[in-house]
């Protein structure tokens, strides 16, 4: 990419929402960088290996759509194997069992780095120096949390609502659940995440308060999913309106909300 030999092709899937398929999609993309949408154009840029396909979180696109991407995501493999293609997601979205793709880890980051995110995630270099300053101050002591783009994302969040930057872990992540429930996915224009439960915010925040609460007293750090459905039930359920019928509803918002959107359980 950086001798210009090849023609990077970035796609949000969450997109799919409105499109019909990654395909349409595509051609779209092509015609907003001034290439004929025509099948022949990608056929020669594909064959050719002059394309990258940067295809950007598999996990927003709607359930019902998922396995005919993942089909369309394969073919581009097989039709195009001299051009590169990259699927970015949240774990246990499915598309990492794909015979076709290779399974990568995103690597913390190292050092100063998250100084150099910082920057590019603020429209304004005065806004970034301040957050740098801030984060580097002995008062604060944030600075081991920002080892994930997300964590600095949501640093940068923060300071764009109330422009302070937390002294603490406590302070830091006491706004975390309304940050990653309602804020992270309502800044992507378009883009609301389906809830399987139904459940408000409020319910789930309840919900989610009471599963710390019986975590912290039984000094459990880790927990599989099932152990946290039972300290759901015997903290919040019956007091915010889950039936005991909704068990796997919320079983499975759970995982949405909180695996596939925010990765608390894992966090």
């Amino acid at each position: 990419m950086e001798t210009g030999t090849v023609l990077p092709i970035f796609i949000e899937l969450r997109k799919l929402v409105h499109a019909e398929t990654l395909g349409e999609l595509i051609k779209n993309e092509l015609s907003i960088l001034g290439f004929s949408s025509h099948r022949a154009v990608l056929e020669h840029l594909g064959t050719h290996g002059k394309l990258v396909f940067f295809l950007d979180a598999f996990d927003e696109i709607p359930q019902g759509k998922q396995g005919r991407t993942i089909s369309e995501i394969e073919e581009l493999v097989r039709r195009y194997p001299d051009s590169r293609l990259f699927v970015s997601s949240r774990p246990n979205s499915g598309v990492e069992a794909s015979s076709f793709l290779r399974l990568l880890e995103m690597s913390y980051l190292q050092s100063e780095e998250y100084v150099q995110l910082i920057r590019k995630m603020t429209d304004s270099a005065a806004d970034a120096a301040r957050i740098i300053e801030g984060v580097e101050s002995s008062e604060c002591r944030i600075k081991h949390l920002l080892d994930t783009p997300l964590m600095v994302a949501l640093l940068v969040l923060r300071y764009r609502i109330d422009a302070t930057i937390p002294e603490n872990e406590e302070a830091f992540f006491g706004d975390l659940f309304d940050l990653l429930l309602r804020r992270h996915d309502r800044s992507k224009a378009g883009y609301e995440r389906p809830r399987k439960s139904g459940a408000t915010d409020s319910k789930l925040g309840r919900f989610f308060e009471g599963v710390c609460f019986l975590s912290l007293a039984a000094q459990r750090a880790e927990m599989h999913r099932d152990e946290v459905v039972r300290f759901g039930e015997k903290s919040t359920m019956p007091t915010i309106g889950f039936e005991r019928s909704c068990k796997l509803s919320i079983h499975w918002e759970m995982r949405l909300t909180w695996e596939v959107q925010t990765n608390l359980l894992v966090q």
